[in-house]
């Protein structure tokens, strides 16, 4: 089914009564299955749930009205049987207004909660059902019954309540069983909040009721969030007895229907350069706390931390070398993975609904164009600056190609266990380029045990891990890793070329994906181009290589492979010597060879504009303006960070890349 395209059900249409009254009978009764098994008897819903929802935007009206309906039966239904106290049945209490059940809440709770809404007279009569619960106390509810018989709980009272005390608890329950919901745009939030309200937080029982269940928890976790809504409809098959247009069955299509609309919303946003209301973003963590900073604030010296594998590791690689394929044995993918949605990366989400050829020829007309539209003035001794290209592989399945006047590659997405970048150099003065299979991002073993660390559970290494962001990086040629590889190419301050660099970089807490709304770093993070250390996959690393943030080219320290004829160059060009790293993305350079194909046409440097770390000019130092920070006409890393806040603030996704697009729709005029 094309979830795209399907409205869900206008929640404020009235089902008849007799049909709602079923309905509304197997729901309680699947309650009664599964959210019991979440909230215990002993504690009901006054159980403390950790999660903090405080700056979390409100559950979207749509999801609220919704999840109203069909806890409800809607207005009509409500007034004619739900306005009186009542029992439920199962093992519910005495239950007055939209669900709120006597036996599971606190005196207190309930006075507080009703203050305003009763009498004082009543809230002393209800209490007395404060912790009844059936069967065991069903003869003195039953008896209690007829003494509520004269209190009226209005539709408004009841709608309040629910919304300002009975959803949050909900919600923090689902926030809690699935953490990576905070990550959603709240209409899809709310699809599963009224799921939740229905079937309980049930997404890690076993058996076959619940198999839709635990593969929406694995869709959330993996990005794959277009499978999610027909995991909720396949549901229906739960309940052969409701079908469509009322029940259960509709409840399930609604809810499949709200999350494909979310998802549509969200992505029709972006692309349009409208304002997307999110949960805490579609990847990520959320935004950083304000504080006051300059382009040149201190930054908390660390270390530079060692990745290198152990000897024995490394000696395992080579013995993989020639062992026969009978030794490789599957592995389940690591948790790690690269954002399924180019709108949740703050590497593409700048690019969405940009098209261009998957495989197409690099050369240097295409570099240039890149430089001018980006602002970039890189230098490099010899004319020769580092091209890093992440989300790229060398087509005709080789690992290098050396000295040419134009190189075919393919685009696509990085991941973190496969060489899924090219490294290499362009040797301005010539106009010749080489590439080399690479990598640009960490390995899962890092971001795993980084994840790990900060939410202060079990790890196996404290070495940090973060994401370098594409941009132009000042950088020269000197050592990695204490030392212990020389030469590498290490990212340097562009005041002193002899201290290393402060760099704006991204960082995951609350998943193992970097995305849109992760937290930005300026920190010093020690990332250098240095060897993949494997030929072979790690089983330790989960990948073909070893790195914590730094970008690597294929190959052993020794050196081997592609990294020995990387190392060449560098020692061509000479220790301490100046050679800037140009890191941008393979669907960067496919537009670029597009518009080149097309003979680039006037404006589209312009309009292919971007300001990012490394740009230079006075556009940059227009949008240092209007960001209220020091006009230096250089992006360095406060800029970066000021303009990933303002992003946010804006309700656009803070990825600290700013284009014309963006320029319009904030009126700032940066790019004249």
């Amino acid at each position: 089914m094309d979830y795209t395209n399907q409205p869900y059900t206008d929640p404020a249409q009235d089902h008849e009564f007799e049909q709602i009254r079923a309905a509304l009978a197997l729901q309680t009764e699947e309650r009664e299955e599964n959210v019991s098994l979440q909230l215990p008897p002993s504690a009901g819903l006054e159980i403390a749930l950790e999660t903090d929802l405080e700056g979390i935007p409100p559950v979207d009206s749509r999801a609220v009205d919704l999840i109203v309906r069909y806890e409800t039966g809607g207005k009509a239904y409500y007034n004619r049987f739900l306005s009186k106290p009542t029992w439920p049945g199962f093992s519910s209490g005495v239950t007055i207004g939209f669900g709120y059940d006597l036996g599971y809440n606190g005196k207190d709770s309930f006075s507080h909660v009703w203050k305003g809404h009763l009498k004082k007279s009543e809230i002393s009569i209800l209490s007395t059902a404060i912790g009844l619960r059936a069967p065991r106390d069903r003869a003195r509810i039953d008896h209690l019954l007829p003494q509520f018989s004269g209190i009226i709980v209005p539709w408004e009272s009841g709608r309040q309540v629910f919304v300002e005390h009975t959803l949050p608890k909900f919600r923090r329950l689902l926030h809690r069983s699935l953490p990576e919901v905070s990550k959603l745009p709240l209409l899809c939030e709310g699809a599963l909040l009224s799921l939740v309200f229905n079937r309980g937080a049930s997404f890690n029982r076993q058996g076959d009721r619940f198999l839709e269940m635990r593969e929406i928890k694995r869709h959330l976790h993996q990005g794959n969030l277009e499978q999610i809504p027909a995991a909720i409809e396949s549901m229906k098959r739960i309940w052969p007895n409701s079908p469509p247009p009322h029940g259960l069955q509709q409840r399930r299509i609604d809810e499949a229907n709200l999350f494909a609309t979310g998802l549509r919303e969200a992505a029709g946003a972006l692309v349009a350069g409208l304002q997307m209301p999110m949960a805490a973003g579609l990847e990520g963590a959320g935004p950083e706390p304000e504080e006051e900073f300059g382009e040149f604030a201190p930054v908390i010296e660390g270390i530079e931390e060692n990745t290198e594998p152990s000897p024995a590791e490394l000696a395992f690689d080579r013995f993989l070398d020639d062992a026969p394929a009978m030794l490789e044995v599957p592995e389940d993918p690591p948790a790690a993975y690269w954002p399924r949605h180019d709108i949740n990366s703050p590497e593409y989400a700048h690019l969405t609904g940009l098209d261009a050829a998957s495989e197409f020829s690099v050369g240097p007309d295409d570099i240039d164009f890149l430089m001018a539209s980006n602002r970039f003035q890189p230098e490099g001794h010899g004319d020769v600056i580092v091209l890093g290209i992440r989300g790229s592989r060398l087509r005709g399945g080789v690992h290098e190609r050396e000295n040419q006047p134009s190189i075919d590659i393919e685009e696509l997405r990085p991941d973190h266990v496969h060489f899924r970048c090219t490294l290499g150099f362009y040797f301005r003065r010539d106009r010749r380029i080489s590439l080399f299979t690479g990598s640009t991002v960490p390995c899962p073993y890092y971001m795993e045990n980084y994840y790990l660390r900060i939410n202060g559970l079990p790890h196996k290494t404290s070495t940090g891990c973060n994401l370098m962001p594409s941009g132009s990086y000042t950088s020269r040629v000197g050592t990695h890793g204490g030392g212990s590889i020389n030469p590498a190419v290490r990212t340097t301050d562009p005041d002193n070329l002899s201290q290393d660099a402060i760099v704006t970089v991204l960082r995951t807490t609350n998943d193992v994906a970097f995305g849109n709304q992760d937290t930005w770093d300026r920190c010093k993070p020690y990332d250098n181009i240095h060897c993949s250390y494997f030929l072979n996959k790690s089983s330790k690393h989960e990948a073909y290589f070893s790195s914590a943030g730094c970008s690597t080219v294929r190959g052993r320290k020794d050196p081997s492979d592609q990294w020995a004829k990387f190392q060449a160059v560098l020692n061509s060009i000479g220790s301490g010597n100046r050679v800037d790293y140009l890191l941008l993305t393979g669907k960067e350079y496919a537009l670029a060879s597009r518009l080149r194909s097309a003979g680039s046409p006037p404006g589209s440097v312009a309009e292919f504009g971007r300001l990012r770390t490394g740009s230079r000019g006075d556009e940059v130092s227009r949008l240092q303006s209007r960001l209220g920070i020091s006009a230096t006409g250089y992006f360095g890393p406060s800029t970066k960070l000021a303009l990933t806040r303002a992003q946010r603030k804006k309700g656009v996704p803070g990825d600290g890349i700013f284009n014309p697009a963006l320029d319009r729709q904030l009126d700032w005029q940066v790019f004249g």
